[in-house]
């Protein structure tokens, strides 16, 4: 039975769940004995309940992180449903990506793709810095393609890889794991799309003052030090990081470019401003040029419209950016 099944399960239902310890506490009853309340997850949601029996004992078993069995009935306390417990134990030979919430490997292998084939066709030194930021082969990628199993074909130390695994969000957009890789396909599809209606297009005379080969490459790249932000084992949850991925990025553009010597400094800063700028109006930094507002606006599409889609609603807080709930 999944968690999010107990909700309509009536009070009194026996029922046995798998799923991984997301919190321990501690705490203690008005008589003074004590008592574990438990959260346990898996990936339809997670559910909090007390354990009142063999407190010190399981104590010493439980682990955060841990797949347990949990064996009981459905209780209800001030109208929210729990499990009374009559036994639990750890599951053995469990997978941890069972029990998270993930993104079909056929998405991600879909949304891969698309990646792959926007950095082919992307032109120096734009296709170069690129691969080298992604950690993979510049002459290899067609051979990525040609994999009917691409992430089996992708260095597994490589950031191209990472984003696999890596979420975009912990609530919001694409909190799954594998959201960030969804997200960056998304917002280059966006991209190349303003780019094809608005920029490169025989209907309107427009000033030569986008570089579709940097605005691509900066799509791509414009969340890619997510993967030091987020993490997906044992639960989805951000790190305690210094500074976040926007400015995690221009370091590492750094070092890439010195690596390599693909952007001159004037080059390498404007390619840094379009992403400290992608997070719009509430960022210290804001877009200040069509390039700017363009990958904001495309980023922030994407967000939005996944969480419509994914939350099953249509309302759009725009002054925050983030859905509110359908009333």
């Amino acid at each position: 039975m999944n968690l999010k099944d107990i909700q309509d399960t009536t009070v009194g239902a026996l029922i046995e769940v798998l799923a991984l310890v997301k919190n321990i506490e501690k705490k203690t009853k008005t008589n003074n004995e004590p008592f574990i309340m438990l959260t346990i997850a898996d990936k339809t949601g997670d559910i909090t309940f007390p354990v009142w029996d063999h407190v010190e004992a399981r104590l010493n078993i439980l682990e955060e992180g841990m797949v347990i069995k949990v064996i009981g009935s459905v209780g209800e306390y001030n109208g929210v449903k729990q499990i009374r417990v009559n036994g639990m134990m750890k599951a053995e030979d469990a997978d941890i990506l069972d029990f998270i919430p993930k993104y079909d490997i056929e998405s991600l292998e879909r949304a891969c793709s698309n990646v792959l084939i926007r950095i082919i066709k992307l032109n120096e030194p734009y296709k170069s810095f690129t691969c080298s930021y992604l950690g993979i082969e510049k002459d290899i990628v067609p051979k990525y393609l040609s994999n009917a199993n691409i992430i089996k074909t992708i260095p597994q130390e490589s950031k191209m890889y990472k984003l696999f695994y890596t979420p975009a969000a912990v609530h919001h957009h694409q909190n799954k794991v594998g959201g960030l890789l969804l997200h960056t396909s998304g917002v280059v599809n966006n991209v190349a799309s303003i780019i094809d209606n608005y920029i490169d297009t025989p209907f309107q005379p427009v000033p030569s003052v986008v570089n579709d080969d940097r605005l691509i490459m900066c799509a791509i790249l414009h969340d890619i030090e997510k993967i030091q932000e987020y993490t997906w084992e044992p639960f989805i949850e951000k790190l305690p990081t210094k500074f976040d991925h926007r400015l995690l990025f221009v370091k590492e553009s750094e070092k890439i470019n010195a690596q390599g010597n693909f952007f001159t400094d004037e080059e390498l800063m404007e390619i840094q401003e379009n992403i400290l700028t992608h997070h719009g109006m509430w960022s210290a930094h804001k877009p200040k040029t069509l390039e700017q507002m363009i990958l904001f606006t495309a980023d922030l599409l994407d967000a939005n419209i996944s969480e419509c889609v994914e939350n099953d609603t249509t309302k759009v807080d725009m002054k925050l950016g983030r859905m509110i709930d359908a009333e």
